[in-house]
């Protein structure tokens, strides 16, 4: 409990940086423990399980990884690994000792995994968790939301909302005659200081992407799954250009939408790079914008807090 692991290597890696990105931006939670356990020669994954290992348990704890430019580092609250082959014995002593009771009325329990911190920490370990989520390859694009959803202060925070409305289900009022689908259903509408709602939709952080641009600069575009994000963001705004279907929002939902601005967040720190994410949105209007997930959590801490919320 209360520790940071690495490899010594890593943790090298670590002072030396990534180029221009700044780790302790990216990873606020990494120096949140004071005392470092770092393996002289280790490489690879920081715990192994062996042969005859009978549990696990590891509470306010990071772990920090590095290998071939890729960082990542986890802030673990808590977690229980018991082997799958123990008896009843064995669970009960194990959640007897990482869960224990009080011995008499006087002592109070110790609510494991739940612990006290100063307001500006508390952003830095909700940021952890939401960077726990989206840094899982086989995470959920509605897990993300559901976080998010349930955390609206990262989203309007991070974009100076005055309000955040989440996975609004919308009819099809009006149209042209070409639309096939009932309604649409944005993932995030957020509320400008003007009062108008903006518009944005949530997706992977595409940890298999080692890029999400393709082509050289002249020819820059974002790879097929940002692309096809961009084009449901099109079809949201579209939505908002007939009048009917705009009554229709702002009856049921209280929310008014004239040329919003159209965000796309997808992929992390190290596939999206900045510059070239600008060039791909060369083909589209200035109400387009591409936001990362680290950029995300960047933006929502340094946020001055005497805002709106």
């Amino acid at each position: 409990s209360g520790f940071s692991f690495a490899h010594s290597k890593d943790a090298n890696a670590l002072k030396d940086q990534i180029h221009d990105l700044d780790f302790s931006n990216r990873f606020p939670h990494a120096d949140s423990y004071d005392t470092a356990i770092h393996t002289i020669d280790g490489a690879g994954a920081l715990f192994e399980l062996e042969q005859g290992c009978g549990s696990l348990c590891l509470e306010q704890c990071t772990l920090l990884n590095h290998r071939e430019g890729i960082f990542r580092s986890r802030n673990i609250m808590f977690l229980g690994v018991i082997k799958s082959e123990a008896c009843k014995k064995e669970l009960v002593q194990f959640f007897d000792t990482v869960l224990p009771l009080p011995q008499s009325p006087r002592d109070s329990a110790k609510l494991t995994g739940v612990f006290h911190v100063d307001e500006t920490e508390a952003d830095i370990f909700q940021a952890s968790m939401l960077q726990n989520l989206f840094l899982l390859e086989w995470i959920r694009e509605t897990t993300i939301d559901n976080f998010l959803e349930k955390h609206p202060d990262i989203i309007a925070r991070a974009f100076g909302a005055t309000q955040v409305k989440f996975n609004l289900e919308l009819d099809w009022v009006e149209h042209d005659g070409r639309v096939k689908e009932k309604s649409i259903k944005p993932d995030v509408m957020i509320q400008r200081e003007d009062g108008y709602y903006d518009i944005a939709d949530l997706k992977l952080a595409l940890l298999d992407k080692t890029s999400l641009t393709t082509s050289k600069r002249d020819r820059r575009r974002f790879i097929v799954s940002v692309g096809d994000g961009l084009a449901q963001l099109a079809n949201y705004a579209h939505y908002f250009t007939f009048e009917k279907n705009r009554q229709h929002a702002k009856e049921k939902y209280g929310i008014d939408v004239i040329n919003p601005k159209k965000t796309l967040i997808v992929g992390h720190a190290e596939n999206l790079d900045h510059n070239e994410a600008l060039e791909a949105l060369r083909a589209y209007d200035s109400k387009y914008a591409v936001v990362d997930y680290d950029t995300l959590i960047s933006k929502f801490l340094q946020k001055d807090r005497s805002k709106p919320r």
